[in-house]
């Protein structure tokens, strides 16, 4: 009879191992081929232009380098070059998609361990996986999601239940900890969990010794891929890798590593001060929107009330207050911090760094479902998951296709065909550098030379940019850069000047223009400047060539803010012809067309 009974047990719990599998295949397979299906195919906004191009060309990416990410992106290049692809940036956004997959895979496999049941953990992923967020980032090349990964990866080997045990999980943490500095600095914000299974491990293992030499083992090899941007400093790599900073030398790699380009603890280099209620105000509002989030506030209220509705097994108890302290970390307490204005594109700059503290709120919340789905029939439980599913992924693919324009891309090379030999194109933004970068990694006009002022207080980027230029560029005074000094010295250059949008304020007024496209020519006098009918004519005949879509882009995104440039030739000549009421209208139209909405 025992005999009989054992056995039963034993066949229940291979089916519920089988299941917790087939599961989480499930899981992986779905998302993963749900990003793959959705990638975009074209260089994007943020950094997406720029890893686009360093996934075709290699090299330095800006501070801290995220030497993991652009070596998992020249890896997948290579090895999957077989994979029908539309470009470059296509090929970077499938990259991108394997790991949204893996990102959901952890997250399943993390809410179990950590006391949800396989039901809570489906519905808490289907949730975060098919969040706006999270799929728009899961789409294009950024590091977010590989973040994400990286800190469930610590997450679970933090859980009382991860099947490594002693100097094995110190060597495994160490190792994740290290690759997460090379990928992403924020990484270190999830040090709570770090904590408790270091402390785990130490208890676990029967040599101290071998513990300590495994775990620096561990963390050396994870930081190896800094290797890379030292090579490529160094010129090992080739000379058309793209470059960012002096990382050849020691001194130049620490500094690029520390981010001292924009400030060690600064998101931005702008030099504005922290808002810390609009930080958190924007935080609770990603939470709510992007993330389908009113079911996590009930969710988490049970927890409140743990001892009556969800008691936590001892075991749990100290890795969930770690996961909780992560949070608040990686929440509440980096974002507080933040130096750049959660408004327009400053909000798509910021959003990002919301997904790292939004996948360890699931996996903290889930647990909360158990009672909920268990009490539910299967049918109802089915019908739950699906209808949060589907509540979300509607949201998801309904603002892709606007985050997914290909206006970011286009911009450049809308420009590029406009631009005579040797051109100088003087800039800011990441968006506008980026498409820039990417059409230089294919070769496109690489006469054509993009400035961005703000980099050039970055010493090493100065030396460079005054070497492709072949003079010696205005530099830095006291940490600031005399925009007005910088392009009185372009436009006697004798190269032609153009700018995409100006420096600094009040330089409109001091420098003659005139629109070209998107550009703007400088010109050294003001009688230089053509009359508006000839403006007129060749901006109809230069915007008719150029590839422009049909319906202008949404204000406050990357393609919004592009919008705008090509818009600002029509907006002129509408002023300028005021006194002829015809063509002020018909101007005024062409900017009504390709205004942002």
């Amino acid at each position: 009879m025992n005999e009989r009974r054992e056995e039963r047990s034993a066949e229940a719990s291979d089916a519920t191992a089988a299941g917790f599998r087939r599961a989480g295949a499930f899981v992986w397979v779905a998302a993963t081929g749900a990003y793959m299906a959705t990638a975009s195919k074209s260089a994007l906004g943020g950094d997406g232009g720029e890893f686009a191009a360093l996934s075709l060309s290699g090299g330095v990416a800006h501070p801290p380098g995220y030497p993991l990410f652009v070596l998992y992106l020249r890896a997948f290049a290579t090895l999957f070059a077989w994979i029908p692809s539309v470009s470059a940036a296509h090929k970077a956004s499938l990259a991108a998609a394997l790991l949204g997959g893996l990102a959901a895979w952890l997250l399943f496999r993390v809410s179990v361990a950590y006391g949800a049941s396989v039901r809570a953990a489906l519905l808490v992923t289907a949730l975060f996986a098919a969040s706006p967020l999270t799929w728009a980032l899961s789409t294009y090349p950024e590091v977010f999601v590989g973040n994400a990964c990286l800190a469930l990866a610590i997450a679970w080997l933090a859980a009382p239940s991860a099947r490594f045990r002693g100097s094995e999980r110190a060597f495994l943490l160490a190792l994740s900890a290290g690759l997460g500095v090379s990928h992403h600095h924020s990484i270190v914000l999830v040090f709570p969990l770090g904590v408790v299974a270091l402390l785990a491990a130490v208890r676990e293992t029967q040599s101290l010794a071998r513990l300590v030499v495994g775990s620096t083992l561990g963390f050396s090899l994870g930081l190896l891929p800094y290797a890379y941007p030292w090579l490529a400093g160094r010129g090992a790599l080739g000379a058309d890798v793209i470059g960012w900073g002096d990382t050849g030398t020691w001194s130049g790699l620490v500094h690029h590593f520390l981010r001292r380009d924009y400030g060690t603890t600064s998101l931005g280099a702008s030099g504005r001060a922290s808002e810390p209620l609009a930080q958190l105000a924007f935080l609770a509002k990603t939470l709510m929107t992007a993330f389908v989030a009113l079911p996590l506030v009930f969710a988490a209220s049970l927890f409140v009330a743990r001892a009556v509705v969800l008691p936590v097994a001892s075991s749990l108890r100290r890795p969930r207050l770690a996961l909780l302290l992560a949070i608040v970390v990686s929440g509440p307490l980096f974002v507080a911090r933040f130096n750049i204005p959660p408004k327009g594109v400053g909000a798509l700059i910021v959003e990002r760094f919301h997904l790292l503290p939004a996948a360890l709120l699931f996996v903290f919340v889930a647990p909360a479902f158990n009672g909920w789905l268990d009490a539910l029939r299967p049918l109802y439980a089915r019908i739950a998951l699906a209808a949060a599913l589907a509540s979300s992924s509607t949201f998801a693919l309904l603002a892709l296709p606007e985050h997914h324009r290909p206006t970011v891309e286009r911009y450049a090379e809308n420009i590029l065909m406009t631009l005579p030999e040797g051109a100088i194109v003087v800039g800011g933004g990441d968006h506008r550098a980026g498409s820039f970068l990417y059409a230089e990694a294919r070769g496109i006009r690489r006469d054509v030379v993009f400035l961005q002022p703000s980099l050039l207080l970055s010493p090493a980027i100065h030396r460079r940019m005054s070497e492709r230029l072949r003079m010696p560029l205005v530099g830095p005074v006291n940490g600031t850069l005399d925009a007005h000094a910088l392009l009185m010295q372009l436009v006697r250059s004798e190269r032609p000047i153009f700018v995409t949008d100006w420096p600094a304020p009040g330089l409109a007024e001091q420098f003659p223009s005139f629109p070209i496209g998107p550009v703007l020519r400088l010109v050294k006098d003001r009688a230089d400047v053509p009359p508006p009918l000839e403006v007129l004519r060749y901006n109809d005949e230069l915007m008719g060539r150029m590839r422009l879509e049909d319906a202008p882009p949404l204000r406050g995104t990357w393609a919004g803010s592009l919008a705008d440039d090509y818009a600002r030739p029509w907006r002129a000549l509408a002023l300028a012809f005021a006194p002829s009421p015809k063509l002020a209208g018909e101007c005024a139209e062409r900017v009504q067309r390709l205004a942002p909405r």
